[in-house]
C-alpha cells in the first residue's frame, strides 16, 4: 500500500472471553470453575505467544460480560498491550460487538490500517504472525470492503493427551485475518461467519514453511456444554508432532 509506514498500521487480537450466549440452554460465562479452565488455557496459550511476538505493536482487545468480577480481568491484564472492553452484545450478534470494537480502537488509536484477528482464549500464534501479517498488509491495494487473509498450515493440541499434531486445512479460527482501513466503516473479522471466510473470492492464503497458529482440544469449549468439534480437532496427537510444536511455539508451555 502506498506511503503505509509499520507505525500506520493498527494489528489487533481480538478474543470474546465469556460474552453471553442466549440460545445456549447453559450460559457458562459467569461459571468459576468454566472461567478457572478458560484462563489456565489462557495463561498457558494465547498471552505467552502474544508475549512472543517479534513485533510487539498490538493491542489485545478483550470483549467481557460487564459482570466479569475484577479479579478474573487482573489476571488477563499481564500484557500491555491488554485492553479490556465490557459490553453486555450476545455472542450470536456478531454485527453488534464488532462495531463496538471499532468504535474503541478509533477512540483510542490514530492508524490509517487495521488488521483484526479472531483468537480465543485458548488459541495461541507463532511468534512471526503480526509481523508476517503487517508485511502483507501493507503491500495490498484495498478495495471498498477490504479483504481477509488465511494462514492455512497451523497445529491442534489435544489438552487430554498431552499431545499435538500439524495440518494443513482452511482456517476457522486465528488463522484468518480482516484488512481494511480505520474509520466508521470497518467491520473487523466478524463481519462473516469463521468457518466460511477461507472460502471467499477476497481472501488470500499466506503459505508459509511452519504453522502460524495453535488451536487446543479441552472439554471447555465456549457456552457451547457437550460441543461437537469437526474430526480434525478430536485427534490424539503424536510425539514427534508435539516434539516439532514445541520449538515452533517454545513460549507455550505443552506440559
Amino acid at each position: 500500500m502506498e506511503d503505509l509506514k509499520s507505525q500506520d498500521v493498527l494489528l489487533a487480537y481480538i478474543t470474546r472471553l465469556n460474552l453471553n450466549f442466549e440460545i445456549s440452554p447453559k450460559w457458562q460465562g459467569l461459571d468459576e470453575k468454566w472461567i478457572s479452565v478458560r484462563l489456565d488455557l489462557m495463561q498457558r496459550f494465547l498471552i505467552p505467544s502474544l508475549k512472543a511476538q517479534h513485533d510487539q505493536d498490538f493491542v489485545w482487545l478483550m470483549l467481557v460480560h460487564p459482570d466479569t468480577p475484577e479479579n478474573i480481568l487482573e489476571q488477563t491484564q499481564i500484557i500491555p498491550q491488554c485492553r479490556i472492553l465490557k459490553t453486555e452484545s450476545d455472542v450470536s450478534t456478531p454485527r453488534l460487538f464488532a462495531t463496538q470494537s471499532v468504535e474503541y480502537l478509533q477512540d483510542n488509536f490514530d492508524r490509517k490500517l487495521l488488521i483484526t484477528v479472531r483468537i480465543d482464549s485458548d488459541d495461541g500464534v507463532n511468534p512471526w504472525h503480526g509481523s508476517i501479517l503487517k508485511d502483507f498488509a501493507m503491500a495490498q491495494t484495498l478495495k471498498a470492503g477490504g479483504l481477509f487473509t488465511d494462514f492455512p498450515y497451523g497445529s491442534f493440541f489435544n489438552v487430554s493427551t498431552g499431545r499435538g499434531y500439524l495440518r494443513r486445512s482452511p482456517s476457522r479460527s486465528c488463522g484468518i485475518s480482516k484488512i481494511e482501513h480505520l474509520n466508521s466503516e470497518a467491520t473487523t473479522i466478524y463481519c462473516g461467519h469463521h468457518e466460511k471466510i477461507s472460502s471467499k473470492g477476497n481472501c488470500i492464503t499466506i503459505k508459509t514453511g511452519e504453522p502460524m497458529w495453535i488451536q487446543t482440544t479441552h472439554e471447555s469449549h465456549i457456552n457451547r456444554p457437550g460441543k461437537k468439534l469437526p474430526r480434525i480437532r478430536l485427534r490424539r496427537g503424536t510425539g514427534f508432532e508435539t516434539r516439532k510444536i514445541r520449538k515452533i511455539f517454545p513460549s507455550i508451555d505443552l506440559g
